[in-house]
């Protein structure tokens, strides 16, 4: 006997393989590059399709006038935020590559440099940021973080889950609450005393 406890699909009857997911992405139309990128590619989908189906696989889609517009709805969700998050990502994985070593770049601080010319000769106005030929004077501060203050800012840093919040986005394409729409009715015999 097969048995329909939901009104509506799954994110996994919609899309149950990573090429449905790509292909379904594809068949939307948006732009694939920009100047100097590509907006996602194929194995970026095909990741973005792992993540969602291990969070949404039998997560019921909320109802819309037909498949085509929720596909086209989720289609445009994934080509807004997966930029985003694929950059995300590359500074996440820059940072946990970071040495804990001495000398590391967590260690690091700003620097600034002051310099001062005297009668240089020319008129830069000021409302602009022209550099003077020369200087007569220089002035640099260095700072350098302590150990404890470069590791607590790293660590605090790695804190921030960038998939988390990108997945996060789809969450309001699914039910929080299931309902089959059946009523079911609970039957209790009195047994003698």
């Amino acid at each position: 006997m097969d048995l329909q406890f939901f009104d509506n699909v799954t994110f996994s009857d919609l899309w149950s393989t990573k090429e449905e997911f790509v292909n379904s992405y594809k068949e939307v139309g948006f732009p694939q590059t920009y100047d100097g990128g590509t907006y996602v590619t194929d194995d970026d989908l095909k990741l973005i399709w792992l993540l969602l189906i291990g969070r949404f696989a039998d997560s019921t889609i909320k109802p819309f006038n037909t498949y085509g517009a929720f596909k086209v709805r989720f289609m445009s969700r994934v080509w807004q935020h997966a930029p985003a998050w694929k950059k995300n990502l590359d500074i996440q994985n820059k940072l946990r590559s970071l040495s804990l070593e001495d000398g590391s770049d967590i260690y690091k601080g700003s620097s600034a440099i002051y310099n001062s010319a005297m009668n240089p000769n020319t008129t830069p106005g000021t409302g602009t940021d022209q550099e003077l030929n020369f200087i007569n004077n220089q002035n640099v501060t260095k700072h350098k973080k302590s150990k404890l203050e470069g590791l607590a800012l790293l660590s605090e840093l790695l804190k921030n889950d960038v998939t988390e919040q990108f997945l996060r986005r789809f969450d309001d394409f699914f039910k929080t609450i299931i309902y089959t729409g059946k009523e079911y009715m609970y039957v209790t015999e009195k047994g003698d005393n």
